[in-house]
């Protein structure tokens, strides 16, 4: 019954945390930039972060989808787990991308890595649970989802 509202809580509180951790970052690096002289470190960063940070957003999707397969021919309440938990790790896998972009920004003080943790966040967000995107995951009928939608009012 409560399932709805504990997604969100665990989708805002990764939210939340990212979102946090990047302003700390951004304040200490205008505070206090980090110079490096490893151009070289900087340069192999500026391919490697953006196709980590692309790559763990094809694979959060990839993994989800095959995740939420497995529940189809459950009850509703194993449904409902097995998308919980996929949609934590896939929230997890694009999170991991924005903490390494966060990272490599505090370490060298380039700005290309914060839009790189940018563009992770925005992936990050266009996932936050809605009902319709729970149906649509788990293929329930319309009878289903007004049911769900109905079990979540109550709450």
């Amino acid at each position: 019954k409560h399932y709805y509202k504990s997604l969100r809580l665990i989708f805002y509180g990764l939210l939340s945390a990212q979102v946090i951790f990047a302003l700390l970052v951004l304040f200490k690096v205008w505070d206090e930039p980090l110079k490096s002289d490893q151009d070289d470190f900087i340069l192999v960063m500026q391919y490697l972060v953006p196709t980590l940070v692309v790559a763990m957003i094809i694979s959060s999707r990839l993994f989800f989808r095959a995740w939420v397969r497995k529940a189809f021919p459950l009850q509703l309440s194993q449904q409902l787990k097995i998308h919980q938990s996929g949609s934590i790790v896939r929230w997890a896998l694009i999170e991991g991308g924005t903490l390494v972009s966060l990272l490599v920004f505090l370490l060298s003080s380039e700005y290309f890595f914060l839009s790189c943790a940018a563009f992770s966040l925005y992936f990050f967000w266009t996932h936050k649970p809605k009902i319709a995107q729970i149906a649509e995951d788990l293929d329930w009928d319309p009878e289903q989802t007004a049911l769900f939608k109905i079990s979540v009012q109550g709450d």
